[in-house]
């Protein structure tokens, strides 16, 4: 009985995955799927795999997609066929490192908000940017309310996203001295720089306590 299977690292291309994405017509017993490091692309692999998540015999549960070189619209075809799979057995999704910008990720969130069984979302080392975050966050917390189910808590993985501030849409950050690295003078120097520390990003506040967990990990820089 065939439950997991990983692919990782094996050159998988769009051909190749077509060919894996037959696996979950086929094979009901199938749960778990590893294809990362693979380059998959954004036409005919993830078109393929979206047919297949939404019609295939599989009941995959976790599925690794990352650093396959999906981009936006690789991207955007696994979420729609994760979101219009109306089991929604999918538990564990993740698309790090596909060169997803937040573009991208307003159009995954706008999907994710209609409903799905997602419980952690990996969209870490992506540049989805400030607004991208802020969109994925707002889908997480939605998510599953608007299709009226009970809604699973979901842990999203946003690291390494750089979120930094654009001056264009935010206003600067304030900036405040660290009490730790004052010297004795108390002139807030050190090796004759001043030393400041930035405030948290200004994430909406009202969504992220509904989350089962966020993980900003390195997505803060500043």
């Amino acid at each position: 009985m065939l439950v997991d299977v990983n692919l990782s690292r094996c050159g998988i291309s769009a051909v190749g995955a077509v060919a894996v994405a037959e696996l979950l017509h086929s094979v009901a017993t199938l749960e778990r799927l590893t294809l990362s490091w693979n380059t998959l692309g954004s036409g005919a692999g993830p078109w393929a795999l979206r047919q297949a998540l939404q019609a295939g015999s599989a009941r995959l549960t976790f599925l690794d997609l990352g650093h396959c070189s999906l981009g936006r619209l690789g991207a955007v075809h696994i979420v729609r066929g994760v979101t219009s799979d109306r089991r929604r057995v999918l538990r564990e999704l993740s698309l790090r490192g596909n060169g997803l910008d937040a573009t991208a990720a307003e159009e995954i969130a706008g999907m994710l908000c209609k409903g799905t069984g997602l419980i952690s979302l990996d969209v870490s080392r992506n540049s989805i940017g400030i607004d991208g975050a802020a969109a994925l966050l707002t889908a997480a917390e939605a998510s599953g309310e608007a299709a009226g189910v009970p809604r699973a808590p979901i842990a999203l993985n946003i690291s390494g996203c750089s979120l930094r501030h654009d001056p264009r849409t935010y206003p600067p950050l304030p900036r405040t001295e660290d009490p730790a690295e004052k010297n004795a003078d108390g002139n807030g120097r050190k090796n004759g720089k001043r030393s400041v520390v930035a405030p948290p990003l200004p994430l909406p506040k009202e969504i992220v306590p509904g989350l089962y967990r966020c993980d900003l990990g390195e997505a803060c820089g500043r």
